[in-house]
């Protein structure tokens, strides 16, 4: 009997049988049937043309941003150039204005000083002879007493004359005193209507004229700042700088 071969299959071997003798053959089945990762069909069509994209994009992204920090020092030297080309003139025409409203706000400093002293007028009184000293409480009396729509409306026409003169922080504080004069003169109107002697103002009725003091103060010290009166930082930078 001649001898036969048997062959045996297997899922990746095959096994054949001579006589005595066995042959085995071993397949690889990953070569044949599995791709690599990077020979995958979505990583070719998806992956890396999206890896192309933001590659080109960062660069774009750094050439484009370079040629922009140069157009834009650019801009900044020319509008740096330009503006000071101007300074002159704006210095010029700021000058002029000031020369020609300095003279107005000066005025009104002087106007505003006086108001502010007839609002806090009263008259001295004397025994024998010696001038009578009042306490803080009772001079507030007698200023509210003292007061009449004549001192508001005076009020009314100094801010009608020279608010408009004045930058936004001190037409603030002349709106500021207008409100509380006016709000002093409906409150005394009808503290004088009662006609009761005895009456005293109250708490609230004090308040509002040691505010009124205040507003008063403030915005004479605003004027004198914004006409530079207060010379004071030039005799202490020449101090400091000897």
């Amino acid at each position: 009997m001649k001898d036969t071969a048997t062959v045996k299959l297997f899922d990746s071997t095959t096994v054949i049988q001579k006589g005595n003798e066995h042959i085995i053959l071993i397949q690889d089945l990953k070569k044949e049937n599995v791709k690599d990762w990077y020979e995958a069909t979505w990583i070719t069509s998806f992956l890396i043309p999206i890896l192309v994209a933001v590659i080109v994009a960062v660069i774009l992204n750094w050439l484009n941003r370079n040629k922009t920090n140069l157009e834009n020092d650019k801009i900044k030297a020319e509008t740096s150039k330009l503006r000071k080309s101007f300074q002159p003139i704006v210095i010029g025409t700021l000058q002029s204005i000031q020369d020609k409203i300095m003279p107005s706000k000066i005025n009104a400093l002087k106007e505003l000083v006086q108001i502010k002293n007839d609002f806090k007028y009263h008259e001295q009184q004397y025994h024998e002879g010696e001038p009578i000293t009042i306490d803080y409480d009772e001079f507030i009396k007698v200023i509210f007493y003292n007061f009449y729509e004549e001192k508001y409306n005076a009020y009314c026409r100094f801010h009608d004359k020279y608010s408009y003169l004045f930058p936004n922080n001190v037409f603030e504080i002349f709106i500021r005193l207008k409100t509380q004069l006016s709000n002093l003169n409906e409150t005394k109107k009808s503290f004088d209507s009662v006609g009761d002697q005895d009456t005293e103002p109250g708490k609230k009725d004090k308040e509002s004229i040691e505010q009124i003091i205040k507003s008063f103060d403030e915005a004479i010290l605003a004027i004198r700042s914004d006409c530079h009166l207060d010379t004071s930082f030039i005799h202490e930078f020449i101090e400091q700088n000897k």
